[in-house]
C-alpha cells in the first residue's frame, strides 16, 4: 500500500485466486479506491461486499457481476 497510494482503480475480473481474505486485505491497504471490477470472481462472497462498502468510501463503480457466491444479502452493503 505504501509502494500505491494513489491507485485508484483495480481490475482483477475473472481471477480465480481472489477470495475474501484477499479482499479484506486489499480494502485495509489500499485508500483511494474508485473503480473496482471483481466480475466473475467466484471466490469472494457477501463478506468482501461488506468490506468494500465500509472500507472504499470514494468508490464510483463496482462491478460484481458472474460473482457466483453473492446473494441479496450483498446488495444492501453496496
Amino acid at each position: 500500500s505504501q509502494a500505491l497510494p494513489n491507485l485508484t482503480t483495480l481490475k482483477l475480473a475473472g481471477c480465480p485466486a481472489v477470495t475474501d481474505t484477499g479482499i479484506w486485505y486489499l480494502t485495509h491497504a489500499l485508500k483511494r479506491m474508485k473503480h473496482v471490477d471483481l466480475r466473475s470472481c467466484h471466490g469472494i462472497s457477501n463478506t468482501s461486499a461488506f468490506h468494500i462498502s465500509t472500507s472504499w468510501m470514494e468508490l464510483e463503480s463496482l462491478s460484481l457481476q458472474d460473482c457466483q457466491t453473492l446473494n441479496d444479502r450483498a446488495l444492501e452493503h453496496v
